[in-house]
């Protein structure tokens, strides 16, 4: 019986395995197991604690983190690829997203390492052929799968760069007060990650667009800044 063949979804060559990257990587996951986070629209939520009948139980496994059901196919070298040039550098800047630093504070220069994996860790979670193992029909109906996603992945390995055309914004709203953003007449896709950040009281929204510096104008009042292009 021969293997079945996958495709690698970076390079588009071949991949032995339906596995490999984690579009969330694994050290955000250990991040992100300290807080009580929504990410990636309004799924599911995450707990850091294992409770039973409301109470925290010590001593015994923590579920499984949904996110790392977050997968796309992707090739060794690709995988080792995305590793190096956008996983390691950003690495460092991976605590600002879920403690008590806000992003907003910091010039957008200085968190390009960071900007560059945000828009890498987007693009592949909205990949047309990304999957959510694990996760309910109806929060996996919440995500939004982005034609122009695999033209994309390919361009950034084949030259090390972010398409010119894509931004990304950061803007912050409070918990109760969500933010309703208009994409601009000229953009055709919007894609994002949310992050609830308790300490600040509020939700960082991430968004990734093509086009020109103001695709998203918010309605409501908010803090928005944008962190690419520099």
């Amino acid at each position: 019986m021969s293997r079945k063949k996958f495709t690698c979804a970076v390079c588009s060559g071949p991949a032995s395995k339906p596995t490999g990257e984690h579009a969330i990587p694994k050290q955000f996951l250990k991040v992100l197991d300290k807080a009580n986070t929504d990410c990636l629209g309004e799924a599911y939520e995450l707990h850091a604690k294992t409770t039973r009948d409301g109470k925290e139980v010590s001593g015994t496994q923590k579920p499984i983190n949904p996110l790392s059901a977050v997968r796309l196919v992707c090739c060794p070298p690709c995988n080792q690829w995305l590793r190096v040039n956008f996983e390691d550098p950003a690495t460092k800047y991976l605590p600002k997203l879920v403690q008590g630093r806000d992003v907003l504070d910091d010039p957008p220069p200085s968190l390009a390492p960071l900007s560059r994996w945000l828009i890498k860790t987007v693009l592949m979670c909205h990949h047309p052929d990304v999957r959510y193992e694990g996760m309910s029909g109806k929060a996996k109906a919440q995500f939004l799968k982005v034609d122009a996603v695999p033209a994309f992945l390919r361009y950034i390995r084949e030259s090390g760069k972010i398409p010119e055309k894509l931004a990304l914004w950061v803007l912050f709203h409070p918990l109760h007060a969500p933010v309703i953003l208009q994409k601009h007449p000229e953009a055709t896709i919007d894609m994002g990650l949310n992050i609830r950040r308790p300490d600040l009281g509020g939700v960082l929204r991430f968004v990734v667009t093509d086009g020109p510096a103001l695709d998203f104008r918010p309605t409501g009042r908010t803090e928005i800044e944008a962190l690419w292009p520099l």
